[in-house]
């Protein structure tokens, strides 16, 4: 924790490195990272989790893949794992309001 304050993050590897990782796999690790980084754009004071989930499943699915709606974000806090559950699929302007 920083000042009472938990954090996380995550990172994806490719096992043996890209070299052994078949063309379809390299790009899956690198959609989901853009698609990661397009999600955290979308973080805005005033905007919603449905702005950030359109911003991710957009991009996976203009790419070819599809978002596995199973798995889920979160928020961060004073505990690990806070809510809400932040979903990678969403309706711009829809869903929990973001303030600063």
């Amino acid at each position: 924790t920083r000042e009472g304050y938990v954090g996380d993050t995550c990172a994806t590897y490719l096992v043996g490195g890209a070299e052994a990782a078949s063309p379809r796999a390299v790009q899956l690790a690198s959609v989901a990272r853009e698609a990661l980084f397009l999600g955290i754009l979308a973080a805005r004071a005033n905007g919603t989790l449905g702005d950030l989930g359109h911003a991710v499943q957009r991009h996976v699915e203009a790419e070819g893949f599809r978002v596995i709606t199973t798995f889920t974000g979160h928020g961060v806090g004073n505990h690990f794992h806070e809510p809400p559950m932040v979903f990678h699929t969403g309706e711009p302007g829809k869903g929990h309001k973001l303030s600063e």
